[in-house]
Parts: structure tokens; C-alpha cells; sequence
């Protein structure tokens, strides 16, 4: 249809909007966007549930405290960074030490290694030492202060637990969690998460333990003493996985090893 110059002109006079609606939409804006960092923000911090220290060997260790022992030839160091949640060993040696002392995380339970949030554990060393001669590495817990404890644990992880090594010396044939005796539960390494065990080149003995009930090695089925324990259990490019005398080729879950096996 025709239009007449006063439809055509009336397009043209179409009205700008106000110095206040702008103000307006852009302060809309902005906190829109506000919100979204918000909420992108909160999910992540969701997703890393990192202690702020872990415990070695009876000893606190902080991102701005490490540790370091004796290991028999030189020391041995502990270090903790706690925005990746990630605890390297460094140098860690069993041939006359065995790292025994323990952290009390509840009333009655005991570790050697303890973390209350999820832990990356990374063992590191060179061992270039002509002193180093071939030997293990060993996580222990025995050492109560005089209490009987109920629960012991090689390794204790409130959340998932992983663990690497990095070491290709010949020096240490064998990485092993052992936990001392008690009245309730023993565990070689124990996560309330999922336990990852992923390119190790040693041998990892994992130790069910003993009970006041007898000796339970290995064994899920009898007085809570388990080689290692997780609700899922990944296991790669690891040279071999044992529980005292007892163990079994990847993937294949032995039963008397390892408790609720996800793999």
C-alpha cells in the first residue's frame, strides 16, 4: 500500500532511547555477567577438594612446611602443594628405616600417610647415591604413643587418592602400606573415594594386615582387613600389585586384595 509523506516522516522520527534506559540495560548487564563468574566460580572450588596439609610419617606437612627424615643414606623429603593437592616423596628409602610413626585422624584411627581431603601421592628420587643399593620403600604404621588402636592404615584419604611414581632407579624394587595391628579395621591403603594406582614401575604391596581376631591378610571378607579399599579401583601401567603374598594381574581384581573393585 501507498504511503503518504507523513507515514514515511514518522518512520524516520523513531525515538532513541533514553539515557536512563541505557544506563539501565547496562547495569542489567553487568551483573548478569557478574553472576554467571559467580557461578562458574563456586563449581569450580566444588570440584577441588584439596586438604590444606597432609601428614607424613607422624609430621604435618604445609605448602610452606615440608618435611625431611633421615632414610637411612641422606634425607628424605616430604612437600606438599595444596592447589593441586599433590604430595611428592622424594628420596625415600626403606633399607634400615621403615617409616612407621603415625597420625591419630580420629579417636582410635591411625596412619602412616593421612590426608582429610582428596591426594595426589607422587614418589620422586633419583637415589644417584653409590650408597643406595637395591631395597624398598616402606609406609608402616606401629607407633600408637601406647594406645590400642581400633583402626591402622598405610594410607588414609578422606576423598580419592592417587598414586604415581616417577622413580626408574633400580634402588627401589618396592613401594609398601603397611598397617600395624588393631581391634577393628587394617588397610594397606584406604580412600573413602576412588583409589587410582597409575604408572608405577615398582612392585606396590599393598598389606590387609591383623586383627585382634587373627590374621586376616588380604582378606574383605573377614573383620574389615583389606589390602586396599576404595568404592572404585583403577589400576594402569603398573608393574604388579600385591597384598602380602597374594596377587593378581591388571585388570584382574583379585577379591581377597582389593574391596568393591570399579575396574
Amino acid at each position: 500500500m501507498f504511503k503518504s509523506p507523513a507515514d514515511v516522516g514518522s518512520l524516520r522520527r523513531t525515538r532513541r532511547p533514553s539515557a536512563k534506559t541505557v544506563l539501565m540495560a547496562a547495569l542489567t548487564i553487568s551483573v548478569l555477567a557478574i553472576a554467571c563468574i559467580a557461578i562458574f566460580s563456586e563449581s569450580d572450588d566444588s570440584d577441588a577438594a584439596y586438604a590444606s596439609s597432609v601428614w607424613v610419617n607422624g609430621t604435618e606437612v604445609t605448602p610452606s612446611q615440608s618435611y625431611s627424615v633421615s632414610n637411612g643414606v641422606a634425607n628424605a623429603t616430604a612437600s606438599y602443594n595444596s592447589s593441586t593437592g599433590t604430595l611428592t616423596l622424594t628420596n625415600f628409602y626403606s633399607k634400615t628405616v621403615t617409616y612407621s610413626n603415625t597420625c591419630q585422624f580420629t579417636s582410635g584411627s591411625y596412619a602412616s600417610i593421612y590426608s582429610s581431603g582428596d591426594l595426589n601421592i607422587t614418589f620422586a628420587g633419583s637415589y644417584s647415591n653409590q650408597n643406595y643399593t637395591a631395597s624398598n620403600i616402606k609406609f608402616a604404621s606401629s607407633q600408637f604413643g601406647g594406645n590400642t588402636p581400633s583402626k591402622t592404615y598405610g594410607v588414609y584419604v578422606d576423598g580419592n587418592l592417587t598414586i604415581t611414581s616417577t622413580i626408574t632407579s633400580s634402588a627401589i624394587s618396592e613401594i609398601i602400606f603397611s598397617p600395624g595391628a588393631a581391634t577393628t579395621e587394617t588397610c594397606g591403603i584406604k580412600a573413602t573415594g576412588t583409589v587410582t594406582l597409575q604408572n608405577i614401575d615398582q612392585t606396590v604391596n599393598a598389606i590387609g594386615g591383623t586383627t585382634s581376631y587373627g590374621n586376616d591378610v588380604a582378606d574383605k571378607t573377614s573383620f574389615g582387613t583389606y589390602g586396599i579399599y576404595g568404592n572404585k579401583v583403577t589400576i594402569q601401567y603398573c608393574k604388579d600389585i600385591r597384598g602380602s603374598t597374594k596377587s593378581f594381574v591388571c585388570p584382574t581384581c583379585y577379591s581377597g586384595l582389593i574391596y568393591s573393585c570399579g575396574i
